[in-house]
């Protein structure tokens, strides 16, 4: 393929698949936020706490033979709350699939366009890949990365819920800081926020910069390369943390936005391939 006819192509599926990715990622984010919601009300009801007073509110419901309807209600709470994040769940997974479809189509077509051997198409490759790990940035950052629930089986209680927490990389960062848990707060906004950000501006600027002043920001491109794997390593603390669900008591689920957060990590990466190479001066 020729690098003009392989340029605009790549041009005209950007024109796509940009407004399209921007969408399903929103989708991705609401409806897990939604989902998440939906599953903390449903724990709350469980709590020990809730489940005392609906013990109370069923002898109550006994007694006045369905008159007072407390726990009926609590019932029927419940059972809606799980429907909510069933669906939520659902049109988060079918939006991610969607996302990560579009997007390795995209990214296929980069490659390609990236392939026909001129500056150009260098650079193109470059830019392009760098603005999709962005949009795998945003959306790995903001969707939940793990959930955890610690529950109990109680004798006359049944299932009794003592913790639900559902993090997102951008809530783990709020609450260290938020928590005046400085130095953790700050290691991890400075390795998943800040240089994957910087980053992805260098490349940009090496794609569309000349002579000495794009030399050096390729070489400042791969200095700050020496760091990539703290993106994964961020990525890898997160994941240990489901050492916590060998705990019967304890169980833990990964999120949409630890997968995206890894793909923006291996994007990223990609991007800052194409930066160097002889193909740069033909």
């Amino acid at each position: 393929m020729d690098a003009p006819v392989s340029c605009r192509l790549v041009t005209l599926a950007a024109v796509v698949y940009y407004p399209l990715a921007v969408l399903l990622g929103w989708l991705v984010v609401i409806n897990d936020h939604e989902r998440s919601l939906a599953m903390e009300h449903a724990a709350n009801l469980q709590t020990l706490g809730s489940k005392a007073s609906y013990a109370g509110d069923t002898l109550l419901e006994a007694v006045t033979f369905g008159w007072y309807a407390a726990a009926s209600e609590t019932d029927a709470d419940y059972e809606a709350s799980l429907a909510i994040a069933d669906i939520c769940g659902q049109r988060t997974t079918l939006a991610a699939w969607w996302l990560a479809g579009l997007t390795a189509i995209f990214c296929l077509l980069v490659q390609a366009g990236g392939q026909a051997g001129t500056a150009t198409a260098a650079r193109q490759a470059a830019r392009q890949a760098s603005l999709v790990s962005l949009v795998l940035f945003a959306v790995g950052v903001a969707a939940t990365a793990l959930s955890f629930v610690t529950s109990r089986e109680m004798t006359g209680l049944g299932t009794v819920v003592f913790n639900f927490e559902s993090k997102s990389i951008a809530s783990t960062i709020t609450d260290l800081l938020s928590s005046h848990d400085i130095l953790l707060g700050g290691l991890v906004l400075l390795f998943s926020i800040i240089v994957p950000l910087g980053k992805a501006t260098l490349v940009l600027y090496a794609a569309a910069a000349h002579g000495s002043t794009r030399d050096r920001a390729v070489r400042l491109v791969h200095i700050i390369g020496r760091w990539s794997m703290a993106d994964v390593f961020v990525v890898a603390i997160l994941l240990a943390m489901l050492a916590l669900g060998r705990d019967p008591a304890v169980r833990a689920a990964t999120g949409p936005g630890l997968y995206f957060f890894a793909s923006y990590c291996v994007t990223a990466l990609w991007a800052a391939a194409w930066l160097p190479g002889d193909r740069w001066h033909r």
